[in-house]
C-alpha cells in the first residue's frame, strides 16, 4: 500500500469541510456523512459484503480518540 493515502489538496479539504458543515447541520457525524454519500453512488448499492468480509474489515479496528476536534 503507499504510505500516503490522503492527499491534502484544495479540493480535498474543501470536500471535508462541506462533509462536516453537512453533518453539522444534521447532528450526525462525518462517518455518517461520508457512508451515506458512497451509498448515494450507483456502484455502492450492487455490493453486498460477506460476513466473513465484514469481520475480516472490522477484525483489527480499535476503538480510538477523534483527531483535530
Amino acid at each position: 500500500l503507499p504510505a500516503k493515502l490522503y492527499v491534502q489538496s484544495a479540493a480535498n479539504q474543501t470536500i471535508v469541510k462541506r462533509v462536516e458543515e453537512i453533518a453539522k447541520k444534521r447532528d450526525i457525524s462525518m462517518a455518517q456523512v461520508s457512508v451515506a454519500w458512497s451509498l448515494s453512488k450507483e456502484a455502492a448499492i450492487h455490493i453486498k459484503l460477506t460476513e466473513e468480509e465484514i469481520k475480516y474489515l472490522e477484525e483489527p479496528y480499535e476503538p480510538m480518540a477523534i483527531l483535530g476536534h
